[in-house]
């Protein structure tokens, strides 16, 4: 068969012409010089840019300690390295010391096309210098240890991933080319070990690898190791992987530790981890060990997540975990509000230190979230500071897609000349800026292509944004031009796919909408010829539906798209009025609970938090009391319906007041389900003061009685009593009270004041004076916050009294008063002076500062993003459910909801569920769907044995990346964590996905897998993410076809290449293939040819003597296997026995030889034949001499005997004293050993037998002839 591939080559790289007046804002396209099209096929794909950019985070403090609530928004001029050029900056790091450490990251800046790690020295006047240079080598995840000395990343210098540490010097001018670091490697596993994070002040090193677990259970044998988390000390001068543990073990992904920074290094190790075990698209766990890598047993993990008093919460899709200096927050990335990803921040918990830490579920809230930005790999820049009362800052770093990208495309069958085809420029402000170039899809015939272009950010101030527009080119990127289509300024037109009979192009449109925003996703499609816009498929009567995804029928009839149904989006907010009250007054607490979308039923929980109903206040009538707080039940709400609550507290303190709302569906945004407020309860003073008696002549003493209580007590009192100049204060001993000097004020600091009145007796003196009028004054003063209350009482200053007057005195006179409070004083007063208190408060003055002018608004509890300096890629609001419909391409009509075979599975009765799912793509024979859902593709099978039916049933679906649900990996999972965008080969062999690799920071790259989900190979990954892969089309030509053909092969081994006579036998082992065929081998015969002195047990396919096989038909890609077995059995010895001693040893070398033939013509006959060589070894023995007499010794000397081995010798008549063993020499193979030959034994001929005890050869046999002591061999001879 023979692959053509359709590609047009036009010469010269085309400009991008102007724009129509309505289209303003498009520039020409910087393309580069023209690279002639190659013969074979080519993928293009989205070639983004990743940038660092820098947030805010403002912690405010709702209460004493806590709850609180956070706030985001972006800043400028925080980024360490700020370069446009480079197609990656980010995987930042922040502070992993408490006190110590600064940012480190992998930039391609400079031109270093695999990126290099970057550091922020801490001198505010050094630039960022580079750690690593002058290397191919790719480095990832680079974090400073806590004391600052040295940066660990994980590398592939070594070939596979490892982690590496660079120690820094005191110098901080970084490395160069010609002078690079030093670096250590610790880690020396084949494995891929990623992800390091410091502990222990720098002592150890906690990374993820994906190392086989010798522990792991039979079940999980030969199963892939997804990863598991390691801890290895580091040593800096020998590295290596001392002391190294395995922290956790299963089959689940354990990935991308953080660990809390400690200011020890022999405190605890508290990590929190990347897992499966909690859901297949990743959560966060947690772990403790608290003696560091000291052995014990294995820690226990649990879910980060915990919901109120720590109850179990379903765990949000989370990932990245990073903490903040101290410990008390967690950066993360979450994709539970867009699928390209955020970074947010939670509130940790920690009841010990040698337990896991938790987050509170309610803290989730947004650092980084531009809807359609992707948003990753959040880091703390330093520790919360604390600018204001009750708020803290801290500053983090995040990566996130730039949305400047071009298309560029390779070979798709390896990759190779990688080229950018669509670069398109703009002008903003009279400067030029890079447009976004996205989504690129090939004409039916490869030979042009088209994609989206455009920019959400208006050119000036008073323009509108120019949107995004569809740009048509050749397959090389020449010839740009916008293609000739009905639009309106403003609008955003992505997503775009051409028809197979190359007539219409079908895309996605987000229409603008007059003075700001965009209008639902709709499907248009545009007939080239014509330039007729239309849109399809309008959803009746459900304005907020969006259609999205749109993939043609192989027969161009068909569009199969994914339907958004943005959930309901339900809210609730909380505020009290007053905020603030005293003890026993009463605060109204509005709860607003909203729904914007369909209308549904709502439940909402309200917390008082220790507050109770005020008297005679009654529950709203949707509401009923539970303890502590109501429920409430609203039915089919649309929009926003109030709830109010009269509230009281009694005893001071703040109380948190909270409310959440669930919706029947799942939520568009959780983070705003939840909110609370606090409401502050102030203590109330009420004092009196009483004078006993009420009047005093001079050097005269009267008692003041003081009576102080507190309302919403107990607390902690400061009194103060007061009197004028002419008289003078005293207190017993043992009095809380402190008289100043001089002796006119009195202050009394009283620990514990509740409702129960306190009672104080002071003694007031007069020293003279006239004789007047005096005032005695008393404050009380309540601690937290407390109301004071004041008293005075008046005592007469009256003469030094006669005899007379002394007399004339009596009951009812005037100088005898009652004792008095405060005129006026009444308990309404009392509140009327709370709440001036509560008024001065409100302007300004009391208990909370106002934010100042320009501050940002302050959101809802669980807080949200503050806008964005950069601009979204534009996209459907997430997380919205998606499902998938076939409808008509011409109209629109005939619209099908694809639908779940399984969910049903034969019920009687079942409704069928919509089949869930993003950008499907059709497979070119028509009968699969290839979709993307929850970060795995899936093929669903439509009905229909040649393509689907019209309506389209799903008759299968199959997961082929991704873990499954029952938690087992597909064959791709150890490799790729995520797969989207997936788009069908031509010829429907596989598929290219965007593909994350498992365990890496965000780096999609472009992978290819065939439809059974094996076969994964990498087509292109760079550090700049690539997404959006399309295929060059490309057709197959069948050619006439060719005469029979089978391209037959044989391959002929032994089992041992060299023996010895009687020794062991050979096995040769005979193959024969027809691996390519391309036909059937007919009449296939084997001849086989063995060495001469070989005896041969052949196959039972080859008759004796074993020479020729009859093998009949192989078929392509068959095999037949044949064995024959060797001996070479020991000749019987001469008879009579010879005295003839051999001259030398012998070795004899023969072959295996085996042919094959067939009646089928072979292509390739050089293969036809193969042999195999076998060495046969005969070993010999001599007696020297070779005559003797008895009572002599003999020297037995073999020759080519086995090298080592042991051999037994035994004389074959007489007596054998010693018969060994002796020992082969194992260089020259040679055996020497003495033997006696017994006085006294027989005489005449013999031999002297050697054998092998262990099998390695047969008998060998010496001759020797005894003779008489009285003969000589002369005479002997003589006589003969």
């Amino acid at each position: 068969m023979l692959v053509l591939a359709l590609a047009c080559v036009v010469a010269g790289a085309g400009a991008l012409p102007a724009a129509p007046a309505s289209q303003a804002g498009l520039g020409p396209a910087g393309l580069p010089a023209v690279v002639t099209d190659p013969v074979d096929p080519r993928l293009a794909f989205t070639q983004d840019r990743d940038e660092l950019a820098s947030a805010l985070v403002r912690r405010v403090d709702l209460g004493e300690g806590g709850p609180y609530r956070y706030e985001a928004q972006p800043t400028s001029g925080d980024v360490p390295l700020d370069d446009d050029a480079a197609a990656h900056t980010g995987e930042a790091s922040g502070r992993t010391g408490v006190e110590a450490g600064f940012p480190a990251w992998v930039s391609t800046s400079g031109g270093d096309e695999d990126g290099e790690v970057w550091v922020d020295p801490p001198d505010p006047d050094s630039p960022p210098v580079r750690v690593t240079c002058a290397n191919d080598d790719v480095e990832t995840h680079p974090v400073v240890s806590p004391l600052g000395d040295a940066v660990a990343y994980a590398s592939d210098a070594a070939g596979g991933w490892d982690i590496w540490v660079t120690p820094l010097g005191e110098s901080w001018s970084g490395c160069t080319d010609e002078e690079p670091l030093p670096a250590v490697r610790i880690t020396t596993d084949a494995a891929a070990d990623t992800w390091p994070a410091w502990a222990l002040l720098g002592s150890v090193l906690v990374f993820s690898s994906d190392r086989p677990d010798p522990g792991a259970p039979p079940e999980q044998a030969g199963a892939p190791t997804l990863g598991d988390l390691f801890g290895v000390e580091v040593d800096l001068v020998a590295g290596g992987e001392a002391g190294l543990r395995r922290l956790t073990r299963g089959p689940d992904a354990d990935t991308q530790p953080a660990v809390l920074p400690y200011g020890d290094d022999v405190g605890p190790i508290h990590v929190v981890f990347t897992t499966t075990r909690y859901r297949s698209d990743g959560s966060l766990a947690s772990l403790a060990l608290p003696d560091g890598l000291a052995g014990g047993a294995q820690p226990e993990v649990v879910p980060l997540w915990v919901g109120p008093e720590g109850g179990a919460v379903a765990q949000p899709p989370s990932a990245e975990a990073a903490f903040a200096p101290g410990g008390a927050e967690l950066l993360l990335t979450t994709t539970r509000d867009d699928r390209f990803g955020d970074v947010h921040v939670t509130r940790l918990v920690r009841d010990a230190t040698t337990t896991p830490v938790r987050a509170d579920a309610g803290s989730l809230s947004p650092v980084a979230a531009v809807p359609g930005v992707a948003e990753s790999h959040g880091a703390f820049l330093g520790a919360f500071a604390f600018p204001d009362a009750g708020q803290a800052e801290a500053r983090v770093l995040v990566t996130r897609r730039s949305h400047d990208a071009d298309v560029a495309d390779v070979v798709a069958a390896d990759g190779r000349d990688r080229r950018v085809v669509g670069a398109s420029t703009g002008t903003a402000a009279g400067a030029s800026v890079r447009l976004d170039d996205v989504g690129p899809a090939y004409s039916p015939d490869g030979a042009e292509l088209v994609r989206a272009v455009g920019d959400l950010d208006p050119p000036a101030p008073s323009l509108p944004a120019p949107g995004y527009r569809l740009v048509r080119a050749a397959a090389d990127g020449s010839g740009a031009a916008p293609l000739d289509y009905a639009r309106e300024p403003g609008d955003v037109d992505v997503d775009p796919a051409w028809s197979p009979d190359g007539t219409r192009v079908a895309f996605v449109r987000y229409r603008a909408l007059p003075g700001a925003g965009y209008g639902p996703a709709r499907i248009w499609v545009v007939t080239l010829a014509t330039g007729d816009t239309v849109q399809v498929g309008e959803p009746p009567g459900q304005p907020l539906l969006e259609h999205v995804d749109p993939a043609w029928s192989p027969d161009s009839t068909r569009l199969a798209y994914s339907r958004l149904t943005p959930p309901t989006d339900v809210a609730v907010a909380v505020a009290a009025t007053p905020a603030t009250v005293t003890s026993g007054s009463t605060t109204r607490i509005d709860v607003t609970v909203s729904a914007s979308g369909p209308a549904t039923s709502v439940d909402v929980q309200v917390g008082f938090g220790g507050l109770t109903l005020a008297p005679a206040a009654t529950l709203p009538p949707s509401c009923a009391a539970v303890d502590d707080g109501a429920v409430c039940r609203l039915v089919g709400l649309s929009g926003a319906e109030p709830l109010a609550f009269d509230l009281t507290g009694v005893t001071n303190g703040p109380y948190t007041v909270t409310a959440s709302a669930a919706g029947e569906a799942r939520d568009a945004r959780p983070a705003n389900d939840s909110a609370s407020t606090v409401v502050t309860v102030l203590p109330v003073a009420d004092v009196e003061l009483a004078l006993s008696p009420t009047t005093v002549r001079p050097s005269g003493a009267v008692t003041a009685t003081v009576t102080v209580a507190v309302r919403g007590g107990p607390t902690r009192v400061d009194l103060q009593l007061d009197v004028p100049a002419e008289l003078s204060l005293s207190v017993s001993e043992g009095s809380p009270c402190t008289v100043a000097t001089p002796p006119r004020t009195a202050r009394c600091p009283l620990p514990v004041v509740s409702s129960t009145p306190f009672e104080l007796l002071l003694t007031v003196r007069r020293a003279g004076g006239a004789d007047t009028q005096g005032t005695v004054s008393v404050r009380a003063v309540p601690g937290a916050g407390g109301i004071p209350d004041s008293a005075s009482a008046e005592l007469d200053y009256v003469p030094d009294p006669g005899p007379g007057l002394a007399a004339r005195t009596g009951a009812g006179s005037a100088f005898d008063r009652l004792a008095t409070t405060p005129a006026g004083r009444t308990a309404a007063s009392l509140v009327g002076l709370a709440d001036a208190a509560l008024r001065a408060a409100a302007a300004g003055a009391g208990l909370r500062r106002a934010a100042s002018a320009g501050a940002p608004a302050v959101p809802a509890a669980g807080g949200v993003a503050l806008g964005a300096l950069v601009p979204a890629r534009f996209v459907p609001t997430d997380p919205a459910t998606a499902e998938l419909h076939v409808m008509d391409a011409a109209a629109g009509s005939g619209d099908v909801t694809l639908t779940d075979p399984s969910a049903c599975d034969g019920v009687e009765g079942c409704s069928p569920v919509p089949l869930a799912g993003r950008h499907p793509d059709w497979s070119p024979d028509g009968a699969r769907l290839a979709v993307e859902r929850d970060g795995a593709v899936h093929l669903v099978a439509l009905a229909g044995a040649d393509g689907p039916d019209v309506p389209e049933v799903v008759t299968a679906v199959t997961q082929l990346t991704g873990l499954r649900p029952d938690g087992t990996p597909t064959a791709s999972r150890a490799s790729l964590s995520v797969t989207e965008d997936p788009s069908w080969s031509p010829d429907g062999a596989e598929l290219a996905v965007a593909g994350q690799p498992a365990g890496q920071p965000d780096q999609r790259g472009i992978y290819a897998v065939a439809p059974d989900g094996t076969l994964l190979r990498e087509v292109a990954q760079s550090r700049a993410p690539e997404t959006e892969p399309a295929y060059q089309p490309f057709v197959v030509v069948d050619e006439p076809p060719d005469d029979p053909a089978a391209d037959l092969a044989v391959d002929v081994s032994v089992d041992r290449a060299e023996t010895w006579l009687g020794g062991q036998p050979v096995v040769a082992t005979v193959v024969v293939t027809n691996p390519t065929g391309p036909d059937a081998a007919t009449g296939v015969v084997l001849t086989l040819a063995y060495p001469p002195s070989a005896t041969v047990a052949p196959d039972p396919a080859c008759p004796p003597p074993g020479t020729a096989c009859a093998l009949g038909t192989l078929a392509p890609g068959a095999t037949r296997t044949l064995t024959a077995t060797l001996t070479f059995p020991v000749p019987a010895p001469p008879d009579p026995p010879s005295l003839e001693q051999p001259e030398a040893p012998a070795t004899e070398t023969g072959q295996v030889r085996a042919s094959v033939t067939s009646a089928t013509p072979d292509p390739v006959p050089a293969n036809d034949v193969d042999t195999a060589d076998v060495t046969l070894q005969r070993p010999t023995l001599r007696l020297l001499p070779a005559v003797s007499r008895p009572g002599a010794v003999v020297l037995a000397y073999g020759e080519n005997f086995p090298p080592g081995a042991a051999v037994e010798l035994e004389w074959s008549q007489g007596i054998t004293v010693d018969p060994g063993p002796a020992f082969v020499d194992a260089d020259d193979r040679t055996v020497r050993f003495s033997v006696l030959v017994v006085r006294r034994d027989r005489l005449g001929q013999r031999t002297l037998d050697a054998t092998s005890p262990d099998g390695l050869f047969g008998l060998v046999q010496g001759d020797l002839l005894v003779v008489p002591r009285s003969a000589s061999p002369p005479e002997l001879i003589a006589r003969g």
